[in-house]
């Protein structure tokens, strides 16, 4: 089925996954030209795919 013609494109992708898998989807989606979005909680705050992200959110503990 093809997306209908008045389709938004997005710009920006949720990551909501943490460790190396998340790294891999943020490094495709920068090379398709997407900016990334890592959600976290707190005991993740200082992780490598919450600093490597465009930009992160803290959904708690």
């Amino acid at each position: 089925m093809n997306a209908p013609s008045h389709a938004t494109p997005f710009h920006k992708l949720l990551v909501a996954n943490r460790g190396e898998i998340a790294l891999r989807v943020m490094r495709s989606a920068r090379a398709l030209g997407l900016r990334t979005v890592a959600v976290y909680s707190t005991v993740d705050a200082g992780a490598r795919h919450v600093l490597e992200a465009d930009q992160a959110v803290c959904i708690g503990e």
